[in-house]
């Protein structure tokens, strides 16, 4: 059962933030590249 006394603000604390910050970063990088790069799948039309 879910604590009231814990709260978010513990929660947060509890978060590896360098990892959630590596993560999202690499995210975009690929995005980036993906967006640039084009899907190999995805054929350009006439």
């Amino acid at each position: 059962m879910y604590q009231r006394g814990r709260g978010v603000s513990a929660t947060m604390g509890d978060v590896n933030w360098g990892v959630v910050v590596s993560t999202a970063g690499l995210s975009a990088v690929l995005s980036i590249l993906t967006s640039v790069a084009g899907l190999p799948e995805v054929e350009k039309g006439d």
